[in-house]
């Protein structure tokens, strides 16, 4: 399932860069697996002209590069992108291959409304970018004022829990004001005789 909805996207940003694809030309014939988990996600068989295949068998043939993610992948993304990830994830097998595929992920640059304008046309594909340059802005704002109000809040040292030395300097100023209040009263009351 993943393979059916992934290809088209990689594919059109693949042929998008040609470079990116006489790059992994080179690398004809061999099979990349991805796994989230232990558990397979993606397998895809580079071509002759750079682009992929899905792979379909999933059996026990060894791929030419594994790429193993760790179960926190989603929550890496988020905090620290793609390189978050990577840093984290197993990869096993074609060094040059690994390399290369490395390569085209840092270097290509898709383009979503041509791709969208091909399938929506090009003033629907604009507008439907511009709402989600708009949300994505929005996310990252909210999402750094949150941290910002988050790091502030901890770096004030903000709690809702109030230590013992505070709540035992508290109650020793309620007794001396309990007291003060005392005996000011008993001067009230000796000033009034």
């Amino acid at each position: 399932m993943l393979n059916s909805l992934s290809l088209p996207v990689i594919n059109r940003a693949l042929s998008d860069d040609p470079w990116a694809m006489s790059r992994l030309a080179t690398f004809a014939g061999s099979t990349v697996r991805i796994a989230l988990a232990d558990k397979p996600l993606l397998r895809y068989t580079i071509e002759p002209n750079g682009l992929l295949a899905a792979h379909e068998a999933f059996g026990e043939d060894e791929p030419s590069l594994s790429i193993d993610l760790p179960s926190d992948a989603a929550s890496r993304f988020i905090s620290h992108g793609r390189h978050g990830i990577l840093k984290a994830a197993k990869i096993r097998g074609n060094i040059d291959l690994a390399n290369a595929v490395n390569d085209v992920l840092d270097n290509i640059r898709p383009d979503p409304e041509a791709f969208l304008a091909s399938k929506i046309g090009d003033i629907a594909a604009h507008r439907a970018m511009g709402i989600f340059y708009s949300l994505k802005q929005g996310a990252e704002q909210l999402t750094a004022r949150l941290k910002d109000q988050f790091s502030e809040h901890v770096a004030e040292g903000h709690s809702v829990i109030v230590p013992n030395e505070e709540v035992a300097g508290f109650m020793s100023e309620v007794d001396t004001l309990r007291n003060d209040v005392a005996r000011l009263q008993q001067r009230v009351e000796r000033l009034g005789r």
